[in-house]
């Protein structure tokens, strides 16, 4: 009776252990011989983790990849060549999932795969359906989060949300995954952007910052905030070329016409690095 028992746990605890340690097997082709292939140099770079799984030169006119994952993550096949005045490069971007996913490299998602490959084409398909809407948007990207927490498509767009979405709405949705995928390298990165973004964003109070007058007298935010007036706060680096045409073509026009109305016009030319440094602390 002990024997069996003591066989049954260490079955039990074998089982556990092939569970914990359970990888899938992969594969990513090309649809079809292509001879101009030959010579490119392929990535195969995990978004999620920022780590890079395989990469090697294209032989035999055509993209075999195969590798073993413990989980689904977005990728990005990236080809390009080494040698030449225009260098050539595709990128298409997929799921690794269990099974051969084929991709063509006149199309940006693979052309068959399995579930998470079609859901990934079906994603980008309705996020360009309601470009127009970014509301729509938004929820597109959180259902399709919400319904696949815990896989590839998950992440990816989480990836796509991510921009646009405040601090507190990030905190919401990346709760929604498990500690693994909050370490992972690229949203643990922008855990920490949003977290630093928080006390400035829309809503809250403005943090101070000081600079200098053309003249080099001293001059703070606050001596304009709270005063009564609207305040306009156009940030911009002084060897921004992009960045001074705007501002002729747009804030002076606006200027000349509101100069005498309840608002400020503010036109900090400080370094960057030094008023973002104060606003975000």
């Amino acid at each position: 009776m002990i024997k069996s028992l003591r066989y049954l746990v260490a079955l039990v605890v074998l089982a556990a252990a092939s569970v914990d340690s359970y990888a899938f097997e992969y594969r990513i082709v090309t649809n079809a011989p292509d001879s101009t292939l030959n010579g490119m140099y392929v990535q195969l770079r995990n978004r999620s983790d920022i780590v890079v799984p395989y990469s090697d030169d294209i032989k035999d006119c055509a993209i075999d990849i195969r590798g073993e994952s413990e989980r689904s993550f977005p990728a990005l096949l990236h080809i390009t060549s080494r040698e030449g005045e225009i260098r050539k490069q595709y990128r298409i971007n997929l799921i690794v999932e269990p099974g051969e996913i084929v991709v063509d490299i006149n199309n940006k998602f693979p052309i068959s795969g399995g579930p998470l490959n079609d859901g990934l084409k079906k994603f980008d398909n309705r996020l360009l359906e309601t470009c127009h809407d970014p509301d729509r948007c938004d929820a597109i990207k959180r259902e399709t989060i919400r319904q696949n927490v815990g896989n590839g498509l998950g992440e990816y767009a989480l990836m796509y949300y991510c921009g646009h979405c405040s601090p507190s709405e990030w905190e919401e949705v990346i709760g929604w995954f498990d500690d693994e995928t909050r370490s992972l390298t690229y949203f643990d990165d922008i855990s920490g952007v949003k977290q630093r973004l928080a006390p400035v964003w829309d809503g809250q109070p403005f943090r101070d910052v000081e600079g200098q007058t053309l003249d080099g007298e001293p001059v703070r935010l606050s001596d304009y905030v709270g005063k009564g007036k609207y305040v306009l706060a156009d940030v911009w680096a002084s060897w921004c070329g992009p960045c001074i045409r705007m501002a002729q073509q747009i804030l002076t026009p606006l200027y000349d016409e509101y100069k005498d109305a309840s608002i400020y016009f503010l036109v900090p030319t400080v370094l960057y690095h030094n008023w973002f440094t104060q606003m975000l602390g």
